[in-house]
């Protein structure tokens, strides 16, 4: 099942590997100095321009949102180990932990970018829309919410399998 799923993933494996190291990249410098990672520091992290890092924010945006790569499936359909062995992920769901864990992680993000996402998810407008409501073009909307997404995968990164 995990090899029909990934051969119907068109996403480059270089945008998930490129996707996966700007949340690894997020989550270091958020841990580094316990608030919101600027996108310098980010940048600086990674070694890369801001052409590059822009160029990052949209390939991630116009790929999958839950690839299998960015989900963390690698080699031979095994999800990676970065997370507790004995962690069970549809307890955790039913539960509500993650549905908390993501609610905090929603709040936590810089105000812009909780606008984004809250716009876009509960009142379901496009980018363009949003775009007019908070002052900037849709492609800005979009780089805020690539942001958004990489700053919830680098926060969410224990409830990834």
């Amino acid at each position: 099942m995990l090899d029909e799923l990934r051969k119907n993933d068109w996403t480059p494996k270089s945008v998930n590997r490129k996707s996966r190291a700007l949340s690894e990249a997020i989550r270091k410098v958020e841990g580094r100095y316990g608030r919101d990672a600027r996108d310098s520091e980010v940048m600086q992290e990674m070694g890369i321009s801001s052409e590059e890092y822009h160029q990052i924010l949209q390939d991630g945006r116009n790929s999958n949102l839950f690839s299998l790569e960015a989900m963390g499936f690698e080699d031979f359909g095994m999800p990676n180990q970065s997370h507790h062995k004995d962690d069970d992920p549809l307890k955790n769901v039913q539960s509500g932990n993650m549905k908390n864990r993501l609610t905090t992680s929603i709040r936590g993000l810089p105000e812009r970018e909780r606008i984004v996402v809250s716009l876009y998810y509960d009142m379901e407008l496009n980018l363009r829309e949003i775009g007019e409501v908070i002052g900037v073009s849709e492609s800005r909307t979009s780089q805020l919410m690539s942001q958004a997404l990489a700053r919830l995968r680098a926060r969410m990164h224990e409830w990834i399998p």
